[in-house]
């Protein structure tokens, strides 16, 4: 649930610095347009969490103000999902450092004439979580009254009370709601189903699984279908699951799951529907996943070819080792090397004249994967390319292949202006440190004007020795750029917690090092920050 916002916390200080009336003669002579309006704003704001400081005025002495929240309640909750409400039980009865006025003494009588208001159901929802347990089973007994389906969310939170009579009560209305014009509602609150099934204070398993069966009914497929639609991904899953618990028609199911953005339901409709499909709907749906942009269903998809349809798993595994994703690539290198004997090097080198940009790409990674030392020749020029998918593609297979030859070329890339290269060139130096220099290193960062290049610098000069870094970070926390000293004295500060959990000892020359840095550059450092970093030179031999 998202905290409140400013606007929200100023609008709700102004609600409560407004006086409540104290007696009749107040109550007759107040003004209340000011408390009105503040609360008609508080409704259009759509934070859950104004709710929780609203319903301490469904307890205020003119009726008007009451109907005011009843309605503000209804327009801020009426979209409100089911774990929201689940968070409202528990932070509802937390004191609020508003006060509350008379709602922590709220009695059951004034659970009636809430009833009475339009609309009451999210005033009676909101009193259902009240601390009370006498409150809370008055309000679920007028909130079984209402039959929108609205009351469901607040009857399976009571459902899991601490109070075994309210927990009682609570069942019976559930129970009396497990009919065929629920099953859309049942649905809405499979979260709460879900967390009931999962709660040790008291189970009723019985009732669960009656709502269970609800929705497995052959007359909740279309329900379940169109669920498949909603925008809550926890609602759209729940559905597709249950669907493949039915005796639903699988060559529907697959066809609607495949259809799905959702890439763990159209996992799951590889994983459990597929098996279940008759051979003409099953190669139909193979032939869809196999271009599925997920890779594991891809590779999936890979493994099924290779091990059911041998008759075109050759042709499929070849056109696979020119997919975008390594993993799929080895797959079909390891299907293909059980059928047939291939030089995958050929086959990559064959392409790196395609002027196709996406096939040249994966030909150049393709022959770093499987390439000799030689083929980084073939490939080195390609660096000259503007296209940045190209050059990063060129940075990572000379790394695969000879890296300790290409250290220039990859200093050179490191200074990119495009963020993507020079990040690709900092990852090759992060697996390969022995090309790390540090001069090196600090010259670039002195001479380069982009900020990705300078914290890619400092994020190599991380992975160095204990002590070399520290005169780089220091040098580099006084940087004009925020991004910079902000990225540097985060390095420093980490450094400093965990300086002693090794026992390497700084030579001379680095502790000289540290120590004019921190003269050069120590003016920018937070004064207690710079006492830690001297302190942790104590020990060890500190010039004059």
């Amino acid at each position: 649930m998202k905290p409140l916002s400013d606007k929200s916390k100023k609008l709700l200080d102004d609600l409560h610095k407004i006086p409540w009336p104290r007696n009749l003669f107040e109550k007759i002579g107040a003004n209340d347009s000011s408390l009105l309006q503040i609360i008609t704003k508080l409704s259009e704001t759509s934070e859950i969490l104004v709710a929780k400081h609203l319903a301490y005025f469904l307890d205020h002495p003119n009726k008007v103000v009451i109907d005011a929240t009843a309605k503000a309640l209804h327009q801020l909750l009426s979209n409100a999902s089911p774990q929201e409400f689940v968070c409202l039980d528990s932070l509802i009865r937390q004191t609020s450092h508003y006060g509350g006025g008379g709602w922590y003494n709220l009695k059951p009588d004034k659970v009636k004439s809430l009833a009475k208001l339009e609309p009451s159901i999210y005033a009676l929802g909101l009193v259902s979580l009240h601390q009370s347990g006498y409150v809370r089973e008055e309000a679920i007994r007028y909130i079984n009254k209402i039959n929108t389906g609205e009351e469901l969310s607040f009857l399976l939170i009571r459902f899991n009370d601490w109070v075994p009579s309210i927990r009682e009560i609570a069942y019976e209305f559930v129970k009396s709601r497990l009919n065929h014009g629920y099953t859309k509602t049942f649905l809405k609150n499979i979260v709460l189903l879900y967390k009931l099934k999962d709660s040790r204070r008291h189970a009723y398993s019985e009732l669960i699984d009656g709502a269970f069966n609800l929705l497995k009914a052959p007359e909740a497929s279309d329900i379940l279908i169109e669920a498949l639609k909603s925008k809550d991904t926890f609602i759209r899953r729940s559905a597709f699951k249950i669907i493949t618990e039915t005796k639903a028609d699988p060559n529907i199911v697959a066809q609607e799951g495949l259809k799905q953005k959702d890439h763990i339901i159209r996992f799951w409709v590889v994983d459990n529907v597929l098996p279940k499909l008759a051979k003409d709907d099953h190669y139909k749906a193979v032939t869809q996943i196999k271009k599925d942009p997920f890779m594991p269903i891809r590779r999936e998809a890979l493994f099924i070819i290779a091990t059911r349809y041998p008759q075109i798993a050759s042709e499929e595994l070849k056109k696979a080792l020119l997919d975008n994703h390594m993993a799929i690539r080895e797959s079909a290198r390891n299907y293909l090397s059980k059928i047939e004997d291939i030089n995958y090097a050929e086959v990559y080198r064959a392409f790196l004249v395609s002027d196709d940009l996406r096939i040249l790409k994966v030909a150049i990674l393709g022959l770093g994967e499987t390439g000799a030392i030689e083929d980084s020749l073939s490939i080195a020029p390609f660096v000259s390319r503007k296209e940045s998918p190209i050059r990063r593609a060129v940075i990572r297979s000379l790394a695969k292949l000879d890296a300790n030859s290409f250290g220039d070329l990859f200093y050179e890339t490191l200074t990119d202006e495009r963020r993507g290269i020079s990040s690709e060139a900092r990852k090759v130096f992060v697996k390969n440190l022995k090309l790390v220099n540090l001069a090196k290193l600090l010259a670039i960062f002195n001479e380069s004007f982009f900020v990705h290049v300078r914290k890619n610098i400092l994020i190599l000069i991380d992975k160095l020795g204990k002590w070399d870094k520290v005169p780089p970070f220091i040098m580099a926390s006084s940087d004009s750029n925020c991004e910079v000293s902000e990225l540097s004295s985060r390095y420093l500060t980490k450094w400093l917690a965990s300086y002693n959990a090794s026992f390497e000892t700084p030579t001379q020359s680095q502790i000289n090092e540290i120590v004019k840095s921190i003269d050069k550059f120590g003016s920018n450092l937070d004064e207690g920050f710079k006492k830690q970093l001297v302190f942790s030179l104590k020990g060890f031999q500190v010039p004059d």
